[in-house]
């Protein structure tokens, strides 16, 4: 490893521990979760547009699963067709 390699190798770990200090000082200085709390409220149309959106966005992941249930049902019931039909040819 040349000279300016190792220079820049020290400085990229040297720069990423000072992030990362510098992260967790930030991190230590934000007041606790029930202090936050009490000092900034939402409003009660922001809580029920944030509730709509998260029963929808569990609604989506439902239909999700049902979509891929139904998709693999499909694919049994294709395969057993086609086995069915090609025994049948056969007999």
């Amino acid at each position: 490893m040349s000279g300016k390699e190792m220079d820049d190798s020290v400085f990229e770990a040297m720069l990423r521990h000072a992030l990362l200090e510098n992260l967790y000082e930030e991190i230590d200085s934000l007041p606790p979760d029930d202090e936050l709390a009490s000092l900034y409220t939402f409003s009660e149309a922001h809580t029920k547009r944030m509730e709509r959106l998260f029963a929808r966005e569990a609604l989506k992941g439902k239909l999700f699963a049902v979509a891929k249930l139904i998709g693999i049902i499909a694919t049994v019931v294709a395969t057993v067709i086609a086995i069915a039909v090609t025994i049948q040819y056969y007999l």
